[in-house]
């Protein structure tokens, strides 16, 4: 894997025929049928996000948009505090990535809280400041998601 892409090991006979076995690296492209093995280096980047993002929860560099303060105090279950936030963000996991996102790239966390409520953080990261920016903050609807992780269709 490098910045290219991911490369496979490819083997052209089957692995009983060991006499002309022909093994290399190939670049993995696009409409390639294992093309889900390319997200393998958005999976690293994110992570990397990820790690980021919780250290500025544990070094309290975080800012909460007014947008999210206001789901936060509207929420329809109830209000949200932000030790809930932090406590989803500690052992969260990023669902979706928003990659687009201006002026920062931005993921969608699964989290809970020490008390077991879900909640659903659409966090940015910020390089030049190392910061992260908490964009919304909601307690997802069972209704609207499987395991509060995939969106119902």
């Amino acid at each position: 894997m490098n910045r290219d892409g991911v490369y496979r090991y490819h083997n052209r006979n089957p692995p009983d025929d060991l006499t002309t076995r022909d093994h290399r690296l190939e670049l993995i492209k696009k409409g390639d049928v294992r093309d889900a093995q390319r997200n393998i280096v958005g999976f690293e980047e994110l992570k990397f996000m990820m790690l980021k993002i919780k250290k500025c929860f544990l070094e309290n560099k975080v800012l909460y948009t007014s947008h999210a303060k206001t789901e936060m105090r509207d929420e329809e279950f109830g209000n949200i505090f932000e030790i809930e936030v932090c406590d989803a963000i500690e052992d969260g996991e990023i669902i979706e990535n928003y990659s687009d996102d201006k002026p920062y790239p931005s993921v969608l966390i699964y989290g809970k809280s020490s008390k077991g409520k879900p909640l659903h953080v659409v966090c940015a990261y910020s390089d030049e400041d190392d910061i992260a920016i908490v964009v919304t903050v909601y307690q997802p609807n069972p209704k609207m998601w499987i395991d509060y992780r995939r969106r119902k269709k």
